[in-house]
């Protein structure tokens, strides 16, 4: 009886020993693979940064056919594809990256500003979601935020996002200049003046926060006379 335990134990011993054997030869093939896709991907940047693309194109190819859902070799891809105007097809691509890259806060940003372009407010309203989950002192994902929450309506959550930009990025005109925005449609307008006057003082050749300060500027001198007119008239 002792044999036949003792057997078993070697046995079950043996089994274990093989699977953890395969199991490291696994994992260290696949991490191999991993670093010459790597690799490849850095020589496809390179090579698309001098202009040869399609060079670059091949090698990317290469590191794929290494690496299927190698993040940075997906997300290579996706920017070849975007440069040539095809961002459709760029998508899958990216969000395969994002996917494959859980705390890359960054590359969700990115995949959500390419839904946005897209037209899908809800995709692109959860993948900055999940980049500020990683990250929530992400600025360009608040910024990015406000606009498409005020799209669905949301306009205490577009609020909030603004103020937030601005309040993590002080000395980023962009950021005072959504808040503006934001502000405007709120209906306080007097603070969404400031806002864009914030961001002219931050860079004074903004010529999009310039021009948003003249539309509201006209829109209160309008309203100042017509309040005045219609004082007038009380009078008379």
């Amino acid at each position: 009886m002792r044999r036949r335990s003792l057997r078993l134990v070697l046995a079950l011993a043996a089994i274990t020993a093989i699977a953890l054997s395969v199991w490291s030869v696994c994992n260290l093939a696949r991490w191999r693979a991993q670093v010459r896709a790597d690799r490849l991907v850095t020589k496809a940047q390179e090579l698309g940064g001098a202009g040869r693309r399609q060079e670059s194109r091949a090698v990317l190819a290469e590191a794929l056919s290494i690496a299927p859902q190698h993040p940075r070799a997906l997300r290579e891809l996706a920017v070849h594809l975007l440069s040539e105007g095809r961002p459709r097809e760029a998508l899958p691509h990216l969000r395969a990256a994002a996917e494959g890259s859980p705390s890359d806060f960054g590359l969700m940003g990115e995949l959500a500003r390419l839904y946005a372009f897209l037209g899908d407010t809800t995709e692109a309203i959860r993948w900055l979601r999940r980049a500020l989950q990683v990250y929530p002192r992400d600025a360009l994902a608040h910024m990015t935020l406000a606009p498409l929450l005020l799209q669905t309506g949301d306009i205490e959550g577009a609020m909030a996002a603004a103020e937030r930009a601005a309040e993590l990025a002080p000395k980023v005109p962009e950021a005072h200049s959504v808040l503006g925005m934001m502000l405007w449609q709120a209906g306080d307008r007097t603070r969404a003046a400031s806002a864009f006057h914030e961001a002219l003082r931050l860079r004074p050749s903004d010529t999009e926060a310039a021009f948003w300060l003249d539309a509201l500027s006209m829109e209160l001198d309008r309203q100042g006379a017509g309040a005045d007119g219609e004082q007038h008239e009380g009078q008379m």
